[in-house]
């Protein structure tokens, strides 16, 4: 399993199936991605990509890149 570019829709809104079909190229893509080494990988993969934390109260912490393929 890989981890695409993908799409998102604006946090501020409730997207349609029509907004997700009209996104599909993106959603499907493979032509960027990663394998995460873990579930953890991934988790903060996709809180990086919205630009939030993964962890309570912003706190820092590191963790090794996940692998780039």
């Amino acid at each position: 399993m890989g981890l695409s570019a993908g799409w998102a829709a604006d946090p501020a809104t409730e997207p349609t199936a029509d907004d997700i079909f009209s996104h599909i190229a993106e959603v499907s893509s493979t032509d960027k991605f990663i394998v995460p080494d873990s579930i953890v990988d991934e988790v903060l993969e996709v809180c990086d990509r919205l630009g939030i934390s993964a962890m309570p109260d912003n706190a820092e912490v590191a963790f090794p890149e996940p692998t780039k393929h």
